[in-house]
């Protein structure tokens, strides 16, 4: 992959067989069972499972400390969104006749996607690709364990959940016993191409959510889960459908507590207007060959186009790659029809008006960053030799690369670049050596000052608390490995600090991304890794990451007021810290930035922190 194609993917991560599974470029047809039967007998001593859909015989793998697990494989929950199904709502999944097999999850496709990217490269494809998978210790009807849904990130354009694995998650036990679900959602334009009216409304990826969280409502019973201990968590594009899901009224119920791991609804700018996707539905049109002005003639069109065309012209849509912009996104539905019952909206307001006005769920909500998220997107563009390009454009892209192209005031432009360039880089020119301060712009830009103002929303509006992270530990192992210098670690020339997706190297082992060697490998990375395992998994079980009465803990961890958010550091080796006001004097310098007149108007009515002195 370029590198300037991986500095553009914003926020890191069937065809079902007897034995295996296999991808198709042009979208598949679903697997069968292997016997006709009621129940497939299956080998001695392995895992199965009745659903009222039908049987599921699984397999057992094991933690990185050798602890055996059930893993159910290639579940489906919908219904193959191929031809006539595509760029609609998913349909749940029919019954089905006999046992479906467990493949190995490398062999679990995912969702179709541009074969050059950053973390599915190697993995089957297809457009038949609506699949889930449970991973339990115990699956036994009736041991309610709390349960995790894992979203993958990638920028809402790549991403699929083969990557991710129960290695780590579900290397405990007893208290930390957990039930981990991973899940498809088409991504791209198979998932999100909207035309801002009722011939494609949009937003198909978070509805693919939606159905496997109602498929784990109904279902997560019988692999021991607590359907009422369900807690959504996602990275990057996944933080970001994670948080949106709480301004889903439709939600209510499906699950009882959040996590958003770098990113939020209001990241870059998200969601998209019914004008920009109506935009770029137009332009992908024009490169295939479809007809744009009738909005019903052209989807038809796109849907005689094959899958694997229509994503290969994605790619002509993207920006020159040194910014992590999201084209294909979640967009909001106000021009859908609410009584539709086929396809009722998602989204049917921006997230900051149904948070203002105390309308999103009350669901307690973990979100944070990392100390140098930046770092990613600042080491792809030194590696791509494009520090002097981006210096020199930096007035035109920054508005682009931080998501306030289209919603702030052109009269304000010329004067916000000045700020921004001033308060990041000073009367210099951006190079080597102020590179960290690039970092810290793409940190801020991108994760930081719109996290910071939807924390603040939360904490004003929802009677349901919020709790910050910040974390701080660098790892032996580092995304911007990605970019040249494999093995430095800590220290080396390529280190930038904990950079966007580093956090997911103490949750999976990433193999396919990192092959070579383990962040586990490291013994205050695994420190780091179970004190952040432990925080999540204390969340997903109470409801709070150090519940009353945990005595490993020397405080508590508060919720984040609106008045001054309180938030947990993870320092090295996993060490506990408080502080107040997240990266503080940064995160009040966007708040004041006139970049939005919808959110200049909600943040008036709260106050900003005071700075921390260690930041």
């Amino acid at each position: 992959m370029s590198v300037s194609g991986k500095a553009a993917v914003l926020l890191l991560l069937v065809v079902a067989a007897a034995v295996h599974v296999h991808g198709q470029q042009g979208g598949g047809q679903r697997g069968k069972t292997v016997k006709k039967q009621l129940k497939m007998e299956p080998e001695p001593d392995e895992p199965e499972v009745q659903l009222s859909l039908g049987w599921l015989n699984g397999r057992w793998v094991q933690t990185q400390s050798g602890k055996r697990v059930a893993a159910f494989t290639a579940v489906p929950f919908a219904q193959p969104p191929v031809g006539e199904l595509r760029f609609k709502a998913p349909v749940a999944v029919e019954p089905w006749d006999g046992a479906r097999e467990s493949p190995p999850l490398q062999q679990v496709p995912v969702c179709m996607q541009h074969e050059d990217t950053v973390t599915t490269q190697g993995l089957p494809r297809s457009e038949d690709c609506l699949y889930l998978n449970v991973f339990t210790p115990s699956p036994v009807n009736g041991s309610n364990l709390p349960v995790l849904v894992w979203l993958y990130g990638g920028g809402f354009v790549e991403g699929g959940a083969s990557v991710y694995g129960p290695e780590y998650l579900l290397d405990g036990g007893g208290a930390r016993d957990l039930v981990l679900v991973t899940l498809n959602y088409r991504v791209g334009a198979l998932g999100f191409l909207s035309t801002g009216d009722a011939a494609s409304t949009g937003n198909w990826g978070l509805k693919d959510q939606q159905l496997a969280l109602r498929w784990v409502r109904q279902h997560i019973a019988a692999f021991g889960g607590d359907p009422e201990r369900v807690t959504l968590i996602g990275h990057s594009a996944g933080a970001v459908s994670t948080h949106l899901h709480l301004m889903a009224f439709s939600n209510r119920g499906l699950f009882q507590r959040a996590v958003s791991l770098a990113g939020s609804a209001l990241t870059l700018g998200l969601p998209q207007t019914a004008g920009t996707a109506r935009r770029h539905a137009e332009k992908l049109a024009t490169l295939v060959g479809c007809p744009t002005t009738a909005s019903a003639e052209m989807v038809a069109c796109l849907r005689g186009k094959s899958a694997a065309e229509l994503v290969a012209h994605e790619a002509d849509l993207k920006n020159d790659g040194l910014c992590p912009i999201v084209t294909w996104g979640p967009v909001v539905e106000d021009f859908a029809d609410a009584s539709d019952p086929l396809n009722p909206p998602f989204l049917e307001q921006h997230p900051v008006d149904v948070m203002a006005s105390g309308l999103s769920l009350d669901v307690p909500w973990v979100a944070g960053l990392n100390l140098n998220d930046g770092g990613f997107w600042a080491a792809a563009i030194k590696a791509s030799k494009q520090l002097e390009a981006f210096d020199a454009n930096l007035d035109t892209l920054a508005p682009v690369c931080f998501g306030f192209n289209e919603t702030a005031s052109p009269e304000d432009l010329p004067e916000v670049m000045q700020e921004i360039r001033e308060f990041y880089f000073g009367s210099n020119n951006i190079s080597q050596e102020n590179i960290n301060d690039l970092a810290n712009l793409f940190t801020d830009g991108v994760v930081l000052s719109s996290l910071d103002e939807a924390m603040r929303l939360h904490a004003a509006y929802s009677t349901a608390p919020g709790y910050l992270y910040l974390l701080s530990h660098r790892g032996q192992r580092s995304l911007t490995d990605l970019y040249g210098g494999q093995g430095q670690g800590r220290g080396g020339t390529s280190d930038l600090g904990v950079v966007h997706g580093d956090e997911l190297l103490h949750l999976f082992p990433m193999a396919s991304i990192l092959p070579k060697g383990s962040s586990q490998d490291d013994p205050d990375d695994r420190k780091a890794s179970e004190q952040f395992i432990d925080l999540l998994v204390n969340f997903a079980r109470t409801g709070s990451p150090t519940p009353p009465g945990d005595t490993r803990y020397p405080f508590p961890w508060k919720p984040a007021e609106n008045d001054d958010l309180e938030f947990i550091e993870i320092g090295q080796k996993g060490r506990l810290f408080k502080g107040a006001g997240l990266l503080g004097n940064r995160a009040h310098f966007w708040a004041a930035l006139p970049l939005s007149e919808r959110n200049v108007k909600n943040m008036q009515a709260s106050s900003f922190s005071k700075g921390h002195d260690e930041f």
